[in-house]
């Protein structure tokens, strides 16, 4: 009843304050010329206020007991997963120039120990066990490129706290992505071993393969010729060394419309959507494979046998759109619940 009672009274004093557009201290509540903002997702704090009335959190489950977490407090959190950066300039009251920003590369790694297949297995030891077999890493790295960018011109209407806002923008995008291997086992070929521990033939083995990162393949799946058939099982395999993803750019314009109820001075929730032209282009991968082969496949020998890489070529595609974008790559997120501060 309590509860009932808060949530009741918070109405109240919205609406008795409703055409009242200064704070009990004079503050104005709503943005003026000069005034710049920003927005940010709406929803942790939201939940954060609900799970305050129902008296809860995060339900979980843990061997087959259910566990309520404690209520999360809540924290800033960009608009969409793009996490892009929105702000606004008030030219008048009722006239804002809007931008959105994303700006993001880094690369991230990730390394294996596996066996060193470059050695034959090793002699027994005085003890009578074989030595320890030696191991080498192989390292993915994978570096990435995010960037968007908008601007556009929004129109405010409504003089009380609940305002309306519609206008037009447009913006470009450009993501790419890099994936580099190094591994510690060098490919050979021709060579003779010449006892326990000694220098031997490597081949692509299954054992340099990272986990999601599609790194080997069947040689012959992948139309690579001549390939030596020493791998696992009489199956040869081909590993690659650089892949470049294709580079995607992308540009479009939308009108877009919503309302900002403004809770506080210079504090609103809203949310918008937004309906609009869309067109990108993805450019062909390039991808090289390192693999073991035979030079001469009329006349294959022992001596013959060669390590080579092949660069192999994807297709380019593209694609375009005029619909109601929920999550648009360059111009924030639609249909989400914002938090804005007006400064």
């Amino acid at each position: 009843m309590k509860i009932k009672l808060i949530t009741i009274s918070m109405f109240l004093c919205v609406g008795i304050y409703a055409q009242d557009l200064t704070s009990k201290k004079g503050e104005p509540i709503l943005p003026e010329k000069g005034d710049w903002s920003f927005s940010i997702d709406a929803n942790p704090f939201l939940f954060y206020i609900g799970n305050i009335f129902n008296k809860g959190g995060i339900a979980t489950t843990t061997a087959g007991n259910v566990v309520t977490n404690n209520n999360q407090p809540p924290s800033f959190a960009f608009l969409n997963n793009g996490q892009a950066f929105t702000g606004k300039y008030f030219v008048e009251n009722n006239l804002a120039y809007r931008g959105t920003v994303r700006l993001g590369f880094g690369a991230l790694s990730d390394r294996e120990k596996v066996n060193n297949r470059m050695l034959t297995a090793p002699s027994a030891s005085a003890n009578g066990y074989p030595d320890q077999a030696k191991q080498v890493e192989n390292k993915w790295t994978r570096s990435y490129t995010n960037f968007a960018a908008s601007v556009g011109i929004e129109k405010r209407k409504g003089k009380t706290r609940i305002q309306g806002l519609y206008g037009v923008e447009a913006g470009i995008f450009l993501r790419s992505t890099r994936d580099r291997f190094k591994y510690g086992n060098a490919l050979a070929v021709n060579i003779a071993p010449a006892g326990p521990g000694s220098q031997q033939n490597v081949t692509v083995n299954l054992d340099d393969e990272f986990t999601g990162a599609e790194n080997v393949d069947i040689a012959s799946t992948l139309g690579i010729n001549g390939a030596n058939t020493a791998g696992i099982g009489g199956t040869a395999y081909a590993r690659v060394t650089d892949r470049k993803n294709g580079t995607t750019f992308g540009f479009g314009a939308r009108l877009f419309g919503g309302v900002e109820w403004f809770i506080s001075p210079k504090v609103s929730l809203g949310g918008e959507f937004g309906w609009g032209l869309s067109l990108s282009r993805t450019s062909a991968s390039t991808t090289v494979y390192q693999s073991t082969g035979n030079a001469n496949t009329a006349n294959p020998s022992a001596n013959s046998d060669i390590v080579g890489p092949t660069t192999i070529k994807g297709a380019a595609d593209g694609n375009w759109g005029f619909d109601v974008d929920n999550n648009n790559a360059f111009n924030g997120a639609s249909g989400s619940i914002k938090l804005n501060f007006y400064f």
